[in-house]
């Protein structure tokens, strides 16, 4: 009998013993070498000798000043992943009955609330892990780390000076030394009826600090309160892979109010996350507090103040360390912007309500007195605003906001199909560059994406936004950002710059890459590999794409919902929208709020819990939804 044989005999013995068990059953695999195990066997190995991993974290943990409870939970929510590994290496094994023994195991340790193992029935969690949304994410995971590996070993890029096609003009979008603060870790959960794991998260950060270049990285947002979500646990599993370093130049975002930002300041001095992102709203939402701006003005100034007793010191450029940036989220409904031209009036004139804007003002002009404070970062919340109104805004911030002292970035909602515009219109007038993910799918209908605004700028001939970044695989890494977030190794045909219709030509007349046409663009600038790692990168995705059609049973979504779930991020009401409009509540209570809102945050919390345990399935389908209201029923 095989040695490898001999060990998965001993498993079944120790799979309801203590964890200090487990530690030995480990050293005993360690005597054997992994070469005489089957490939389902060595994932089985492998999974639980990723317990050690953390173990070896324990130090580094500790040397960081870490309370012990903190510790302990850091070491059981990403433990909590692992765990499920092995659940779902018996079900692919064929082992149920192992399974269930195990799951019995698991259901007896302590793991963040909220917890999968106690919110639902084993037969729901085996039901999620074989489901097909789940192993389709499995195999995504080693098919975009793959792809990962040849994008940061790709180093040929080409010179900067035989690509220019067009004349250097003497417009700022030429000569503008760009500034993206990148949102792709957190940004498409906005939109991904998937939501977020920590292991995938990691994979995008990978693919944007190591592909991409850029290291201003927004990596988590804290706007759950107590809730342990894979925003926090995504912080601990990098902290655990990569150590503080990992951090350098990343943001922990959160509101500014002594309740909202307590978790994020809390999670900065515990592991090092040196820099921070305010959000501020002065118009009352669903996320935040109702208050005057002049409260509100009064929460950043005592958030900069408590920030003061523990981040870095302050450190400026690339990579920025011990920086705060505000975001105003909803700067245009406060002043009530009206349609105007950019340059033929003050921009306040085409704000109604003149009252905001003197009270904002009075704000800014505390906000400089915070030296930390060094971006200006602005939004609107809905979709509604055109291109010219980020311009104007612009204007408005730039006069309170001296370039070279203040970093102002934009952030533009589709739903005007002026995103993009918005993003070049801002620069135009004053704007630093932009905050946004890599690429556009976020939100409501997607975002100003940094892709297309390096793109715009470098064929309005700016050598710098080249230079910067590692943008020669860009097309690649887009197409794999992707792949994380939905979940599929296709991508949308219709994507500027890296869509599929971008490249394969329709007719002859619509050729770009003609150097004797006007403004033709150079061929494949961000797609640049051999012949072979070209075969090679189809091959894998081919087979992805094969795999994930043969698991996949696609049904029709509804076309015509009014509501629609991106779990990370939908709040209980809507939620519970959507649970009404499948039908789904029982009849006579569809109308009724306190309903919704009451299966919506049960709901919520499976869909936490499940994400938490790195489980995948598309919790916008109906099917799937059906079942999460039955569980969140018993």
């Amino acid at each position: 009998m095989k040695k490898s044989i001999f060990i998965l005999l001993l498993i079944p013995q120790l799979l309801v013993a203590a964890e200090s068990k487990l530690d030995k059953l480990i050293e005993q695999m360690n005597r054997y070498s992994l070469d005489e195990l089957d490939a389902d066997e060595e994932v089985f190995v492998q999974n639980f000798m990723a317990n050690r991993q953390f173990e070896e974290t324990e130090s580094e943990l500790n040397s960081e000043n870490l309370p012990s409870d903190e510790h302990a939970k850091a070491r059981s929510g990403l433990l909590l992943i692992e765990h499920i590994k092995v659940i779902h290496q018996y079900l692919k094994s064929g082992q149920r009955e192992r399974a269930d023994e195990y799951l019995d195991f698991c259901k007896k340790q302590n793991f963040p609330e909220p917890n999968i193992f106690k919110l639902l029935p084993g037969e729901a969690i085996i039901e999620l892990l074989e489901s097909a949304d789940h192993n389709i994410y499995v195999q995504l995971k080693d098919y975009v780390d793959s792809l990962l590996q040849m994008i940061t070993q790709n180093f040929e890029k080409s010179d900067s000076a035989n690509f220019q096609s067009v004349s250097r003009s003497i417009s700022r979008l030429s000569t503008i030394d760009p500034q993206v603060m990148d949102h792709s870790i957190r940004e498409p959960a906005t939109n991904t009826p998937f939501g977020h794991t920590a292991e995938m998260k990691y994979l995008s950060w990978k693919l944007v600090r190591e592909g991409l270049g850029v290291k201003n990285i927004a990596l988590a947002g804290l706007y759950y309160g107590d809730t342990y979500t894979v925003e926090e646990q995504f912080i601990q599993l990098l902290h655990a892979k990569e150590g503080v370093d990992a951090f350098r130049g990343g943001f922990l975002m959160s509101g500014p109010s002594n309740q909202d930002r307590k978790k994020a300041f809390e999670v900065s001095r515990k592991y090092g996350v040196p820099n921070l992102f305010l959000d501020v709203t002065t118009v009352p939402t669903v996320r935040f507090d109702s208050k005057t701006i002049s409260q509100v003005g009064d929460d950043i100034i005592s958030a900069v103040a408590e920030a003061d007793t523990f981040l870095p010191p302050l450190e400026e450029g690339d990579e920025p360390m011990g920086q705060i940036y505000v975001n105003l989220v909803d700067l245009m409904e406060c002043v009530n912007l009206q349609f105007g031209k950019v340059f033929d009036t003050d921009p306040t004139d085409l704000m109604l309500d003149k009252e905001h804007v003197e009270q904002l003002e009075m704000v800014f002009a505390r906000m400089k007195s915070m030296p930390r404070i060094k971006g200006i970062l602005f939004e609107e919340g809905r979709g509604r605003a055109i291109h010219t109104d980020y311009a104007i805004m612009t204007r408005w911030l730039r006069q309170h906001f001296p370039e070279g002292e203040y970093t102002i970035l934009v952030h533009a909602h589709g739903g005007t199909g002026n995103e993009h515009s918005a993003s070049i219109d801002s620069v135009n007038v004053g704007a630093d560059g932009v905050w946004s993910s890599f690429i556009p799918q976020a939100a409501l209908v997607g975002h100003n994406s940094y892709f297309q605004f390096l793109d715009n700028l470098i064929s309005s001939g700016n050598e710098q936004a080249w230079d910067k970044f590692d943008l020669h695989t860009g097309v690649e890494l887009a197409r794999a950002l992707y792949s994380l977030n939905f979940n599929t190794a296709s991508f949308p045909a219709d994507c500027p710059v890296w869509g599929k219709n971008h490249r394969a030509l329709v007719h002859t007349a619509f050729n770009t890459i003609n150097d004797a046409e006007w403004r033709s663009r150079p061929d494949n600038l961000y797609h640049q590999w051999t012949p072979e790692e070209q075969v090679e990168i189809t091959t894998q995705r081919n087979k992805m794409m094969e795999f994930e059609w043969l698991l996949s049973n696609k049904k029709m979504q509804d076309p015509d919902a009014r509501f629609r779930i991106a779990p990370l991020v939908t709040d209980p009401l809507n939620i519970g929208n959507r649970l009404a409009e499948l039908k789904l509540l029982r009849k006579g209570r569809s109308s009724v709020k306190e309903a919704k809102l009451k299966y919506g945050k049960k709901a919520q919390q499976i869909m936490f819990a499940t994400m938490n345990a790195g489980i995948r399935v598309n919790y916008n389908n109906p099917e799937t939804l059906k079942k999460v209201f039955e569980w969140a029923n018993k």
